[in-house]
């Protein structure tokens, strides 16, 4: 890793970030300031039960929308959580990646005392520092959030620190893929598109499969398979061995990337 290189891409990628975390924080006080009203209504509750298992199942409406744990998994975990992390790893990666490499040329990488291997390494872990920064924000959030506004309320911190850390270890694998996927294209455009289709498109493989149990097989190539909010609520699910798993795949990838970078024929 390069100190100053990290230093300098974290200060560019700050004011992004900042819009990110700012629409979780803001977002989530919305949920918290909702939620006695949203308890006490017997409406939301009938319309939940009126619609068929499958749908619910596939838009992650599972759980008591009177217990605060459910409920955020339904209205943030399975909603605008994964949507605003889908984002910014797309974003970021074309941001660190990408960008400089459709902008720069081989003159410019020849010159630099940087290698190329240590360039890439250290955009992954500007990347990395801002989706953990993401995660930790939202647990202090809805820890803080949670005693604050709903103190009154019975509140699972454990379950709820274990899906962010679920969250995490997901997204890092999806960062890494669009790492990868940011080394191999050749253009900005061509990177944004092929990203955004396959994090997309894994999600839309994700709800599909749960509408009909004929569809199952579809697992094989669903990475939020092993997005489980519901089973690790009930203490059904293996994190530590899935957290590994994706962990030792994502450093994998990491590799990958940093060699093909590191091989890469650039411009003059």
């Amino acid at each position: 890793m390069n100190l100053a290189l990290y230093k300098a891409s974290l200060k560019s990628h700050s004011k992004g970030l900042s819009l990110y975390l700012s629409s979780i924080i803001i977002y989530m006080i919305g949920l918290f300031l909702v939620f006695p009203s949203v308890s006490k209504s017997n409406g939301i509750s009938d319309l939940m039960k009126s619609l068929p298992p499958g749908l619910m199942k596939s838009l992650g409406i599972e759980g008591d929308m009177a217990n605060l744990n459910d409920y955020l998994n339904i209205n943030f975990f399975n909603s605008l959580f994964l949507y605003i992390l889908m984002a910014y790893c797309i974003m970021t990666t074309i941001k660190l990646v990408t960008r400089p490499l459709d902008r720069t040329s081989l003159v410019y990488y020849l010159s630099s005392p940087v290698s190329k291997s240590k360039v890439l390494f250290t955009q992954f872990l500007v990347f990395f520092t801002g989706l953990l920064s993401i995660c930790l924000i939202t647990v202090l959030s809805g820890i803080l959030g949670a005693k604050v506004l709903l103190g009154k309320y019975t509140f699972d911190v454990k379950v709820f620190s274990l899906i962010n850390l679920n969250i995490f270890f997901i997204f890092l694998l999806i960062g890494a893929i669009c790492f990868f996927i940011a080394t191999v294209a050749n253009t900005e455009s061509v990177a944004m598109s092929v990203s955004a289709g396959v994090v997309i498109g894994d999600y839309a493989i994700d709800i599909t499969k749960k509408l009909s149990t004929q569809l199952d097989w579809l697992r094989y190539v669903d990475i939020f398979e092993l997005y489980q909010p519901e089973k690790i609520t009930k203490g059904t699910f293996p994190l530590f061995s899935t957290s590994l798993l994706l962990l030792i795949v994502s450093g994998i990838l990491c590799l990958v990337s940093i060699w093909i970078f590191k091989n890469k024929d650039l411009n003059l």
